[in-house]
């Protein structure tokens, strides 16, 4: 638009007169009667009077003009809808008020850009939104009445009456647009949000109380995840963000964060009741209602930490108060399952209720942690359920033990004194391997491999040279077959040989001068010339506590003739049962001594082979006082559960099984008595003090200076992966090792220590 310049005017009446045909044009503007009117004419005339400073009287006739309109024709009208269409009149009115005003503006726009910020005045658009909020809206029967209506709106809505959304979104939006700026909301927030907002919480407090009396837990979550649902629904539809945001709020602390207690700790539904019996749905619908509020994720923790550590304590306390080893109690394998299904439980709870929430993932380690280490029996019961699991069936359950497995290793992972596990497993382990004729399955090797990526190689590094000394055991008895039968020997006996590296293998000492018969030395004999001569820088020692045996017996019933002294376990012209004995080697040379005696007295018999007598006692006890199941011998003299030095034995003849091959195991059992775990722990506290002299020495020489706090702190860092130390035992290691002048105290600062080099 090209808009010519006007020359300077000195005629007095130009201002009225040009302002009397703009009052006009915006008298119809206001009116909706524009549509013969000229814009360009209009834009002249004002940019007339502004270039000609006369401003102030066009920006002050406006005013006039605009508070003239809405007080004698818009504000009548909408008073008189107030009985009908209150709210639908004074958004129309609004709607058409602002369209003018957007009209007017384009009209005045130089007066926007030059007059306004010379004069220091709100721009046309906004002076007009001032006098409609002025002269309608804060009129006092409007003004009154306009937060009524809309809150009334909201009521209907809440008890799904049919309502104009429409009208409430408009009339909101009016609200908002009123405002100044730069806090543009604050009219709006005086007008309505605080009064809705305020409404809202006394209306959902007493609404709450009610459904809390009615209502079980699981019940009242899901109403009010409908109620915030509904209401965010409506707020989005007719709110701007802030108030969605604050109303959201609101509502939570109202319905949950006040109640949350009630909520989590309702009998019979809330969420203790919710865990105990899996409600897996309604523990996430609680999960997601609760976790939004303010320590509410918190609260939730508290009450799962109680639940997870009453089931898991009551597990531990109620095996560590029966002894394993008496017939019909609860077994170590038990506890582990029940262990196990409580872990499986938890990880439902995370994946499925929870969302594997960061903070309850965390807890959980915890509370695993603080119940599983209750009882110092916990390793020793692990590593005895992975044993019975590898003695069943493996190759037919691959997949089944290989989940087992990773279950056993988040167990281990709770554990404190891994290396309690590790004695335990090894000794497992190495019976495992002692007692089968092949090569370790890949299930021993992968439960290894599993420990060895928890706790690294050297934790590993002796279960790793079992299983090199079974392999190197292999080719040794390949050729010792092959050297067999190249010499041939006059004695029947197979010889099946396991070489071992004792520093590998978690053995008791050889036992000494047992007399094992010359048939059985020759054979023994035999190897050992073989060895020496194959390896002649190797000592070479028979183990006789570690070996098993496969012994052919003949059993000859009732009716055998009792005039025959030799009946037993000897060779007979006599019919009889044979069965096959899988003993151990101290059975097999106890047993051997029925061949030619018809009756043998305790003390004959330590004679016949100077085996200890606690090892004696033990082996008869299996096979005559034990399980019927292994009674292959009947004490003639002596009674009572021990085994005494004047006790007689006779090969009992009546011995019946339903299996050819009947494997005798010791009474003593699977599991560790008192004073042999308390000489376990002995074992394993000397061992760990010799751990932390090396790990307090490989960090102060890669320090070469450290104080005591930082030096006991890396000390525990560096062995925690093996066992929980003990301050006291870590201070007394660092005193021994000043007295033997591997580290010394600053002279500077004694609580500070130095390499010595």
């Amino acid at each position: 638009m090209n808009v010519r310049r006007y020359p300077v005017q000195n005629d007095p009446e130009f201002a009225d007169r040009t302002w009397g045909l703009l009052r006009t044009a915006i008298i119809e503007i206001l009116n909706q009667n524009n549509s013969g009117l000229s814009f360009e004419e209009l834009y002249r005339n004002a940019y007339a009077m502004v270039l000609h400073k006369h401003g102030d009287h066009l920006y002050n006739g406006l005013k006039h003009e605009l508070s003239i309109h809405l007080q004698t024709i818009v504000l009548p009208k909408i008073k008189e809808a107030f009985n009908d269409s209150f709210l639908d009149t004074l958004n129309k009115a609004w709607s058409n008020f602002t369209l003018a005003m957007v009209m007017i503006r384009d009209i005045l726009m130089y007066m926007d850009r030059v007059y306004i910020g010379t004069a220091k005045v709100d721009d046309i658009y906004t002076t007009g939104i001032k006098i409609f909020r002025r002269v309608i809206i804060e009129e006092s029967v409007i003004g009154t009445s306009l937060p009524q209506v809309l809150l009334h709106i909201i009521t209907k809505e809440r008890q799904n009456e049919m309502v104009d959304r429409s009208a409430l979104k408009n009339a909101c939006k009016m609200l908002l647009n009123m405002g100044d700026n730069p806090n543009y909301r604050s009219f709006y927030q005086e007008m309505f949000e605080k009064r809705f907002l305020g409404e809202t919480r006394v209306y959902y407090e007493s609404l709450s109380q009610k459904m809390l009396a009615c209502n079980s837990a699981t019940s009242y979550v899901t109403k009010v995840q409908q109620i915030l649902s509904r209401e965010g629904e409506f707020a989005d539809i007719y709110m701007d963000t802030e108030t969605q945001i604050q109303l959201s709020n609101d509502l939570k602390f109202v319905l949950v964060s006040s109640h949350l207690k009630s909520i989590i700790e309702m009998e019979d539904s809330g969420m203790l009741f919710l865990l105990k019996n899996n409600k897996l749905q309604d523990l996430e619908n609680m999960y997601n209602l609760i976790k939004g509020v303010p320590t509410g994720t918190s609260n939730m923790i508290a009450c799962i930490s109680e639940y997870v550590k009453e089931t898991g304590s009551n597990f531990m306390r109620s095996f560590d108060l029966v002894d394993p080893s008496s017939p019909g109690s609860l077994t170590p394998m038990k506890l582990i399952d029940s262990l196990m299904g409580l872990r499986d439980r938890c990880d439902a709870f995370l994946e499925q209720s929870f969302s594997n929430d960061d903070e309850i993932k965390k807890n959980l380690q915890e509370d695993f942690e603080y119940f599983l280490n209750l009882s110092k029996k916990t390793p020793e019961y692990l590593s005895l359920f992975i044993d019975e699991q590898m003695k069943k069936n493996i190759r037919e359950r691959s997949h089944e033990i290989e989940s087992i497995f990773d279950k056993s290793m988040i167990l281990f992972r709770y554990l404190e004194e891994k290396d309690m596990f590790e004695n335990y497993y090894r000794r497992h382990l190495s019976k495992r391997l002692l007692n089968s004729k092949t090569l370790p399955d890949e299930l021993e090797h992968s439960m290894v491999a599993r420990i060895k990526t928890q706790c690294g190689g050297i934790f590993t590094s002796k279960m790793d040279g079992m299983f090199k000394d079974i392999e190197t055991s292999e080719d040794v008895q390949i050729d010792f077959k092959s050297h067999c039968h190249e010499i041939p020997q006059k004695s029947n006996i197979d010889l099946f040989i396991r070489v071992m590296k004792p520093i590998n293998w978690p053995s008791p000492a050889p036992i000494e001068n047992i007399m094992i018969g010359p048939e059985l030395e020759s054979v023994f004999e035999h190897f050992s010339n073989y060895y020496k001569q194959k390896y002649q820088n190797k000592i070479l020692k028979v183990h006789y506590g570690l070996g098993t045996a496969e012994l052919k017996a003949t059993f000859y019933g009732k009716n055998a003739n009792e005039s025959q002294p030799e009946s037993g376990l000897s060779e007979s012209p006599r019919r009889g049962e044979n069965k096959v004995l899988i003993v151990s080697t101290i059975h097999m040379l106890m047993l051997l001594q029925f061949n030619d005696h018809h009756t043998r007295s305790y003390s004959e018999l330590q004679a016949a082979t100077n085996i200890p007598d606690k090892d004696l006692k033990r082996v008869l006890q299996s096979v005559a006082i034990g399980k019927s199941a292994q009674r292959i011998l009947v004490r003639t003299v002596g009674s009572g559960k021990d085994i005494l030095g004047t006790d007689e034995f006779i090969v009992n003849d009546q011995f019946t099984s339903k299996y050819v091959k009947i494997k005798i195991t010791n009474v003593s059992g699977k599991f560790e008595n008192e004073p042999e775990r308390k000489k376990t722990k002995e074992g394993i506290d000397n061992d760990r003090k010799g751990e932390i002299d090396a790990a307090i020495v490989r960090v102060m020489k890669a320090r070469k200076s450290l104080d005591h706090n930082n030096l006991i702190s890396e000390v525990t860092d560096v062995l925690k992966v093996r066992f929980k130390l003990e301050i006291s035992v870590v201070k007394r290691c660092i005193e021994n090792l000043i007295e033997r002048e591997f580290i010394k105290r600053s002279e500077s600062n004694k609580k500070t220590y130095e390499y010595i080099t």
